[in-house]
């Protein structure tokens, strides 16, 4: 049950049963649902409201867009959930993030009117999983384009 409205909706590519849901500012979790039973099997609690979820269709990894006050994106492994990377860069909050057609880049759009390009979930030839970093850490170094201002 969600405390205020659900900001966010992803379903697994790989999992056909499983739903992601992310609440706004008075709830700031990432609930993970079987929907064939309806039990939430999951629950992540941020320290933001989250604006959007995304699954990486070649990994077992999920991206958390989050708005005020981290407005970052959180790369997390599922279903441990243990955090892969923050990509920091939106001065605003993350208003949308889109998949790019190929599964390896993250275009996210933020209250700060910038877009930003990320490659969040880039493959190795023979299909093995590329982190970024076994810790979490900032990964500035992976946005492909931090566009200027929208406007």
């Amino acid at each position: 049950m969600f405390i205020c409205p659900c900001q966010a909706l992803s379903w697994c590519p790989w999992q056909l049963n499983l739903l992601a849901t992310g609440g706004g500012s008075s709830d700031k979790t990432v609930k993970f649902w079987n929907v064939t039973s309806g039990q939430c099997m999951d629950t992540l609690t941020t320290d933001s409201q989250v604006s959007g979820v995304l699954w990486s269709e070649g990994h077992r990894e999920v991206l958390v867009a989050q708005g005020f006050p981290q407005n970052q994106l959180v790369l997390l492994q599922y279903p441990s959930l243990q955090c892969v990377a923050e990509l920091k860069g939106h001065e605003g909050r993350i208003l949308h993030t889109s998949l790019s057609p190929d599964g390896t880049t993250v275009a996210s759009v933020g209250a700060d009117e910038t877009l930003r390009l990320w490659k969040c979930f880039a493959g190795q030839p023979d299909g093995a999983v590329t982190h970024f970093s076994s810790n979490k850490k900032r990964l500035d170094n992976h946005l492909v384009s931090p566009f200027s201002t929208l406007r």
